[in-house]
C-alpha cells in the first residue's frame, strides 16, 4: 500500500515538472514572436525640396510599433529606401516615398520644386554649426535669416569661404564682403554664416625688457594707456599694424614684433608680443702710422656703444709739425680732440680718427746788451753794437 502511494507521488512530481517545462517553453516562444507591426511618421522636411538643394534624410524620423505594444524611434537613412524612391527627391512633383524597416513598410510624402522652371533661383544657407536654415527659392533674398549658436555671435552671411590650416586647426576663412539685403539672385547661390566666438583673449605688447608698453601720447599731459588689445577667441591679430610707441631708442633700431606665446594668426589664449630690435652699427676709420712711418687708414664696423682704445695705434708724425689725435663725426668739417684716456665710445654712424698737424713756430729774440731789439731798430741801422748775447728759440 505504502509502495503504491510513493509511486503516485513520484508520478505527480514528474507531471508537474513537465507542465512547468511546457509553460516556460510556450512563454519563450511567445517572446520570440514579438515583431514590428506598423510604422508611424514623426518628423519630415519642413516645406518643399528644391532641385539642386541638399537632401538631409536625418531630419525624417519614424516610430515603429511592435506586437507587444513596445515602440522604438529611428532616423531615416538611404538603406531604408529603394533607388527608385531616392530619385524622387530630385524630380519635380509630389511623391510618395516608401521605407522598409524590420519587414514593415511605411510611407511619407514629399514635394519637390524645380525653381529653374519657375524663373527663380535657389539660395542655400550653411549655418556652419548654428541652427539649421531652410533654402529660399526666389529672385532675391529680401531678408536674411539669423541663425543662433550657443557661445557665438552671428556676424552675417558670406558667399565665399575656404578652409585653411592655421596653427594646426582647420579654420574657415571668409572671402569678400558681408552680403546686404535685399540681395539679387542671378544664379543658385550658397551663403555661409560667420560666427564670432564670445570668448575674449588679451594681446599685450611689451618692450625688449618685457615691460608693458604704453600707447604713444598725443600730448604730454595725456595719461598712460597700456598697449593691451582684446580680441575674440580664434580671431587673427595683425601685429605689424601696431606702431612702436617710442620715437628713438638709443643705439637700437625697431624692426618688428615677435609673439612670445601662442599664435597671432589664431588667438586662442592670452598672448604677449615683444618688440624686436637690431643693434645699430658704427663705422670707425683710423688713420695711423705703421712701423715704416707710413700712414695707414683702416675702417672697421662695431656695435653701437662699443669702446675703441686709440692708444693702441701709433699717432702719425710729420717733420716740422706737432700732431694730436682728433675725432670727426658723421663727415663733419669740425673735430673734437681725443679724450685723455684715448678711448672712443661709438655712438655715431661714422667716426674718423686721425692726426691734426700744427707747424712748429720758433720765436727769436735779438738782444743788444740787455735790450731786446725791435724790427724797426734792426731796419733803421741805428744799432751801434750788435751782440748775440742771448738767443731764444
Amino acid at each position: 500500500m505504502k509502495k503504491s502511494v510513493y509511486v503516485k507521488i513520484i508520478l505527480s512530481v514528474i507531471l508537474l515538472a513537465c507542465i512547468f517545462t511546457f509553460a516556460v517553453s510556450c512563454n519563450m516562444e511567445k517572446e520570440e514572436e514579438v515583431t514590428a507591426k506598423s510604422i508611424e511618421t514623426l518628423t519630415v522636411h519642413d516645406g518643399a525640396y528644391y532641385i539642386g538643394d541638399d537632401v538631409d534624410l536625418s531630419e525624417i524620423t519614424f516610430r515603429v510599433h511592435y506586437t507587444d505594444k513596445s515602440t522604438k524611434d529611428f532616423v531615416l537613412d538611404d538603406t531604408m529606401i529603394s533607388d527608385e524612391d531616392a530619385k524622387k527627391f530630385f524630380t519635380a512633383g509630389t511623391h510618395t516615398v516608401s521605407i522598409q524597416y524590420e519587414g514593415v513598410e511605411g510611407h511619407f510624402q514629399i514635394n519637390v520644386i524645380d525653381v529653374a522652371k519657375e524663373g527663380k533661383y535657389l539660395a542655400k544657407f550653411y549655418s556652419l554649426g548654428g541652427t539649421e536654415v531652410s533654402s529660399i527659392a526666389d529672385t532675391q533674398v529680401k531678408a536674411f535669416p539669423k541663425p543662433e549658436r550657443q557661445g557665438y555671435t552671428f556676424d552675417g552671411w558670406y558667399t565665399d569661404i575656404r578652409y585653411v590650416q592655421i596653427a594646426g586647426v582647420n579654420t574657415v576663412e571668409y572671402m569678400g564682403s558681408k552680403v546686404r539685403e535685399p540681395y539679387e539672385l542671378l544664379a543658385n547661390t550658397s551663403f555661409y554664416a560667420k560666427w564670432i566666438d564670445d570668448r575674449i583673449c588679451t594681446v599685450t605688447f611689451v618692450d625688449s625688457d618685457n615691460t608693458v608698453l604704453n600707447y604713444k601720447k598725443e600730448n604730454e599731459t595725456d595719461e598712460d594707456v597700456p598697449m593691451v588689445v582684446q580680441i575674440h577667441y580664434g580671431e587673427k591679430i595683425n601685429i605689424d599694424e601696431y606702431v612702436y610707441p617710442i620715437d628713438k631708442v638709443e643705439g637700437k633700431t625697431f624692426v618688428g614684433w615677435e609673439v612670445l606665446n601662442g599664435n597671432a594668426d589664431r588667438v586662442t589664449a592670452d598672448i604677449r608680443v615683444r618688440a624686436k630690435f637690431t643693434v645699430d652699427r658704427c663705422t670707425i676709420r683710423i688713420e695711423y702710422e705703421n712701423n715704416s712711418g707710413k700712414i695707414i687708414a683702416v675702417e672697421s664696423v662695431y656695435d653701437y656703444g662699443e669702446e675703441i682704445y686709440i692708444g693702441a695705434y701709433r699717432k702719425p708724425t710729420k717733420e716740422g709739425y706737432t700732431s694730436d689725435w682728433v675725432v670727426y663725426e658723421n663727415y663733419s668739417e669740425t673735430f673734437e680732440k681725443l679724450p685723455e684716456n684715448q678711448i672712443i665710445v661709438l655712438t655715431e654712424p661714422y667716426v674718423k680718427v686721425c692726426a691734426d698737424f700744427n707747424i712748429i713756430v720758433y720765436n727769436i729774440n735779438i738782444m743788444n746788451g740787455k735790450t731786446v731789439q725791435t724790427k724797426n731798430n734792426l731796419k733803421s741801422g741805428n744799432i751801434a753794437l750788435f751782440d748775440w748775447a742771448e738767443t731764444r728759440w
